[in-house]
């Protein structure tokens, strides 16, 4: 009786197979795919079908459950790094997982490494990237990890504050504004001084990021500082 030419019909299926072991990866990937995904009926379908799932299991097994899918999500993403097919679709997956609240548990949880594992292989994946539009997708999962006070912080506003000065303006000003934007909602969450983050934002918001890297880096600099994280140093060739 099932329609399974309709995704609002077949999703909420599939989604209850990551429970069975022999399907659970297989499913995952197909999920992340379509959830960071372009097409607008497949990601909604696909996306509310699985946070539900996943509120619905949290709710009735706890952090067990989470845990499972976030060890499944960091092999997948460990098994495709720099395969473009899958691990664009992860960063989106990835922004829309930290969005659903799902994370909440694990991001509380001292004992789990999930969050701290899965944003070193971001900064593997966008290490020399030169797909701009790729980089994006990668600097607003970045922008997620601001609201982590601790280590997983500072590296995420030391990798913002690298893009800041990135060769490509475009990649400068998205980065600025996904920052900002960031700020606004989790600044309070972050690890900038409360009375240092009106200066952070007023700074992101009034420089003209399209200007030169010469120009724009004195003021990411102070931006660091105002920030409390390090000053990104270029690393040295190899000769």
């Amino acid at each position: 009786m099932l329609n399974w030419n309709s995704a609002s019909s077949t999703f909420p299926k599939f989604v209850q197979l990551i429970s069975l072991p022999p399907y659970t990866y297989n499913v995952m990937l197909g999920l992340i795919c379509s959830i960071g995904g372009l097409t607008e009926t497949l990601v909604k379908n696909s996306s509310h079908s699985l946070f539900t799932f996943l509120k619905s299991e949290i709710k009735s097994k706890g952090i067990v459950e989470i845990r499972k899918m976030c060890d499944v999500t960091y092999k997948i993403f460990s098994d495709h790094q720099k395969n473009d097919r899958i691990t664009i679709p992860m960063f989106r997956f990835l922004d829309k997982l930290f969005d659903s609240g799902c994370l909440n548990l694990i991001i509380e949880d001292k004992d789990s490494d999930f969050i701290r594992k899965i944003l070193k292989l971001i900064q593997m994946e966008i290490a020399g990237c030169k797909d701009i539009y790729k980089l994006i997708d990668g600097i607003n999962v970045l922008c997620q990890f601001i609201q982590i006070k601790g280590e997983v912080c500072d590296i995420a506003l030391v990798q913002l504050s690298i893009l800041l000065c990135h060769r490509q303006s475009y990649v400068r000003r998205s980065t600025s504004t996904k920052l900002y934007e960031s700020l606004l909602v989790n600044g309070d969450s972050s690890n900038i001084k409360p009375e240092n983050l009106d200066d952070v934002m007023q700074v992101l918001s009034n420089t003209n990021w399209e200007d030169t890297v010469e120009q724009v880096k004195p003021i990411r600099n102070e931006l660091c500082k105002l920030m409390g994280t390090r000053i990104p140093v270029p690393m040295k060739k190899k000769t």
